[in-house]
């Protein structure tokens, strides 16, 4: 049915129990109508504001939000983070303070070490799209003790040769072995220089309270039997 107000489109809702729509051409109009004899509820919405609306949306349309990986977790020592785009052609702009990024954040071209506790948020952005919701990740670091060091290095040396471990935490427990297995808690634990002999793969571990337990160090060494 067409309802006698120039300029506008009409939704009635409730006019004698039954619910429909109307419209109604326009040149103006920029009101709200409510109560109209036995209407429930009538309002009015320039045709041309909604022309615009719908304009806008189909002319800028909204870019999908960039993939982040690995996911939000907790991870040992470091995470290298990457941040993927739906196009070659798209911009990720990213954070890692936890703000919502914007057109003058970073821009994103290679992974992301995260050290410690760090919140990544990103966009997508390109020329004629809106820009895309932004995508959270949060990463929880445990610190892990630092990896032993052999002193000498790997090698070959002559008879009577001593190796010293040690740990740039001063407060770790070294634990090592002398066969090529890999050290656990219960492996010897490093007390002083020992003699090498023959050809041995040495490893050894360094654990600190608080920390997670160092990488695996590793030496090959050969010195006469």
């Amino acid at each position: 049915m067409r309802i006698g107000f120039p300029g506008c489109a009409l939704l009635v809702a409730g006019l004698l129990g039954t619910a429909f729509s109307s419209t109604c051409i326009a040149q103006a109009g920029n009101s709200a109508i409510t109560g109209l004899g036995g209407a429930s509820a009538l309002s009015v919405v320039p045709v041309n504001s909604a022309a615009r609306m719908a304009s806008s949306a189909a002319a800028n349309p909204q870019l999908p939000k960039p993939d982040i990986y690995p996911s939000s977790g907790k991870y040992t020592g470091s995470v290298s983070v990457s941040i993927l785009a739906s196009s070659v052609k798209v911009l990720i702009r990213y954070t890692l303070d936890g703000s919502d990024p914007t057109s003058s954040s970073p821009v994103y071209s290679e992974p992301i070490v995260i050290r410690h506790e760090t919140t990544v948020k990103a966009i997508a952005t390109a020329p004629g799209y809106t820009n895309s919701e932004p995508v959270t990740a949060v990463y929880s670091i445990i610190q892990q003790t630092p990896t032993p060091k052999f002193n000498p290095p790997p090698g070959k040396y002559g008879m009577g040769q001593a190796l010293t471990i040690t740990d740039s935490d001063a407060t770790a427990t070294i634990r090592y072995t002398i066969d090529g297995s890999t050290p656990t808690t219960k492996s010897p634990q490093y007390t002083k220089p020992f003699l090498l002999f023959g050809t041995q793969t040495i490893k050894a571990i360094a654990i600190s309270t608080g920390r997670a337990t160092s990488e695996v160090a590793t030496g090959n060494y050969e010195t006469p039997n």
